[in-house]
């Protein structure tokens, strides 16, 4: 697409104006017909949109123009009765855009609804091809939104599932989150955040059999009890052929490998923020790590909905450590730099739901620098729990990670854990290291069972 500078046009029931070379003239074309050829009819396109400045000087209606290029060099642009939309014309013949057709042309004598266009950016229309061909959750309720529920509808309408929106109160789209989110306004001021739905659940699996027979495990859990049929990952020392091969049947293929050397238990702890350094990672909302030994025994969508609806990483509530005296959550490096945080409870990082690296890549990083700041400084094992230690410090001074929401999913188990109790994830972090994978066995055995 040319530069954001140009105008393209957008006709009042959704179709663009592009070019047929077969019949050597405009024609309109659905927003997401694969290969359009658009047709610029000049620039810049700032002029031709309203905003705040004609609010200010009251002259929203004292467009008139001239097309300098294009198809119809010489029309005259004039702002339609609406303030926003806009009549091009040649004399007293209106450009019009049959609904029924594909055609348009100079050929209507008044100015109706088939005769409005609105003017758009390169940036806008990608943003609505995006918005027409994507997941995404929708309004505060976060109604999951898929590319067959999205229209382009009558009078510049824009379908989200049980969303519409007039495009003429939404332009220029404001796009200074695209492509994580946008708002939008309905009836013209209401607001309705639209979040992209493109999750990733990951993993950090190094070391021996007992870890990687808890990662299989875990991967098969989400897989079926889960419902899940997203993007995984794992951050691993394994080739994809031996992660392929711990996999049951018809899961080889599904994970991404992303090889990293990791030598010890303070690097495989560690391991799990290094996902920032993975450019594909950046490109999904929301993302949801896992330790290993954690078994899916619901569906996982509602957890992941919500994650893409937070504003905040949430981890679950380690109930009964608080953070003025566990060291286990980060207590002596809080009280290490004079914080007094009280009573409140800390958080298990074997569970990270994380609505995008974009908003919160950020954190990760800095938790990783302060790992490997304090590994050198005070030694490589000064931290016993150093992750969770670290990230807990790191929330407390600056992230404030959400421990409410995603505790209703998760339950920090031991081997006592049944099913019946499920509630999405079960988390075996009681359960001493060499029973960890029989006892995930057994569960899903009885899981299985119910189900």
């Amino acid at each position: 697409m040319s530069g954001l500078s140009e105008t393209w046009l957008l006709s009042a029931h959704g179709t663009v104006i592009g070019w047929d070379a077969a019949a050597g003239a405009p024609r309109q074309h659905a927003l997401t017909a694969p290969g359009t050829h658009l047709v610029p009819i000049g620039g810049p396109v700032s002029i031709q949109e309203s905003g705040l400045g004609h609010l200010l000087r009251r002259d929203v209606d004292d467009l008139d123009l001239t097309v300098p290029f294009g198809p119809w060099p010489g029309a005259r642009v004039t702002r339609a009765g609406d303030g926003r939309s806009l009549h091009l014309a040649f004399g007293e013949r209106y450009l019009t855009a049959d609904p029924s057709t594909d055609r348009v042309g100079f050929d209507a004598m008044t100015a109706a609804a088939n005769e409005r266009f609105l003017p758009l950016s390169g940036a806008d229309l990608d943003a609505l091809r995006g918005l027409l061909t994507r997941e995404w959750l929708v309004g505060d309720a976060g109604d999951l939104v898929d590319p067959g529920q999205s229209a382009m509808q009558p009078d510049f309408t824009l379908r989200l599932g049980p969303l519409a929106v007039d495009l003429r109160w939404q332009l220029p789209l404001d796009l200074s989150q695209w492509p994580n989110r946008i708002m939008l306004l309905r009836d013209g001021w209401r607001i309705e955040p639209v979040r992209r739905y493109r999750p990733l659940i990951y993993y950090a699996a190094f070391g021996g059999a007992e870890i990687m027979r808890q990662f299989a495990l875990s991967v098969r859990s989400l897989c079926t009890a889960g419902g899940y049929d997203g993007s995984i990952a794992v951050l691993t020392d394994k080739t994809p052929e031996e992660i392929d091969s711990l996999l049951p049947a018809g899961l080889a293929g599904r994970v991404a490998v992303i090889r990293l050397d990791a030598r010890d238990r303070i690097g495989f702890m560690c391991a799990r923020y290094a996902i920032t350094g993975w450019p594909d990672a950046w490109h999904h909302q929301p993302l949801l790590y896992l330790d290993t030994d954690i078994l899916f025994d619901m569906d996982a969508a509602p957890l992941l909905r919500a994650a893409a609806m937070s504003e905040h990483i949430a981890a679950p509530a380690e109930r009964g450590e608080a953070l003025r005296s566990s060291t286990f959550i980060g207590a002596n490096l809080l009280a290490a730099d004079g914080c007094t945080p009280g009573f409140g409870d800390g958080f298990n990082s074997g569970t990270l739901a994380i609505p995008s690296l974009a908003e919160h890549g950020g954190t990760l990083a800095l938790i990783g620098r302060i790992l490997t700041n304090f590994g050198t400084l005070h030694g490589r094992n000064a931290l016993a729990w150093a992750d969770q230690e670290v990230a807990n410090y790191v929330s407390y001074r600056i992230a404030r990670f959400d421990t409410t929401w995603i505790s209703r999913y998760v339950r920090l188990a031991n081997v006592h854990a049944t099913p019946a109790g499920r509630r999405g994830l079960v988390h075996f972090c009681w359960v001493s290291g060499e029973q960890r994978a029989a006892v995930m066995q057994n569960y899903l055995a009885r899981l299985d069972a119910m189900r």
